[in-house]
């Protein structure tokens, strides 16, 4: 058995329906009182399924959504929409049931999507679907720097702090590129337990911070880019998962 449920047929059962049930409410109460310029955007609020809103060992945290290159897009309020549904469409992980290519019967997945299940499942020994998993900033952009940074982020806090705090409260919050780590860092005056390391990827590096809730916070390059499933790295990737399950 899972933390979050039991394992079966590529889906998780859950062990409660009414604990995420009751916090997927909390999320959308916390929703309402976010502005226009979040909700009324093209974007995505979770990208694990709604199931994962319950206690769970690890949140995985990446920038903002690419987007789906859809016409007319999607937005965070119909995502949010979803969630408060319980539609089949929240119900999916978007890195593991959703295709990102063109044809959407597509089977294949892109790098970002594998390397996340390469992380959690071969790695870390999980089943994927367990694991709670969004972006820092729900507004969609193709570059980061469309994505609103820091402003942006500040107005999706809220949703991040509740998950963080009270709802799945992570032992470890994985993020992948530079903001996410350094906003979580920032916000929850995250202490480091060690000097960058080094990736193998030019001057790139992860690291590892303690925040004072006492989670511990990892920061991984962007894995849209960084290759962290490469053989090459398998040595890099023996520290980092050495990290993430110490205390």
């Amino acid at each position: 058995m899972s933390r979050n449920g039991v394992e079966g047929r590529g889906e998780i059962i859950p062990v409660n329906q009414s604990t995420y049930r009751q916090n997927v409410e909390q999320i959308h109460q916390i929703a309402e009182k976010m502005d226009g310029d979040v909700l009324g955007k093209p974007g995505w609020m979770l990208y694990s399924s709604y199931t994962t809103l319950v206690r769970g060992e690890y949140y995985f945290l990446g920038v903002n959504p690419a987007g789906s290159g859809e016409v007319p897009p999607k937005t965070v309020q119909y995502s949010l929409d979803g969630l408060t549904g319980f539609t089949k469409e929240a119900g999916k992980n978007q890195f593991l049931d959703v295709s990102w290519n063109d044809d959407p019967e597509s089977k294949e997945r892109r790098p970002l999507q594998e390397r996340f299940r390469f992380l959690f499942e071969d790695e870390l020994g999980l089943d994927p679907h367990t694991v709670c998993a969004s972006n820092l900033i729900f507004k969609s952009g193709k570059k980061e720097k469309d994505s609103g940074g820091w402003p942006m982020a500040e107005k999706c806090w809220p949703i991040h702090k509740a998950i963080i705090q009270e709802i799945v409260k992570p032992r470890v919050i994985i993020t992948h590129g530079r903001l996410p780590f350094d906003f979580i860092s920032d916000k929850l005056k995250g202490k480091p337990i060690q000097e960058p390391q080094p990736c193998k990827h030019g001057n790139w590096t992860w690291r590892c911070s303690r925040l004072e809730t006492g989670q511990k916070l990892i920061g991984l390059p962007h894995l849209s880019i960084y290759a962290i499933d490469s053989q090459s790295r398998a040595d890099i990737v023996k520290e980092i998962v050495k990290q993430i399950q110490s205390d």
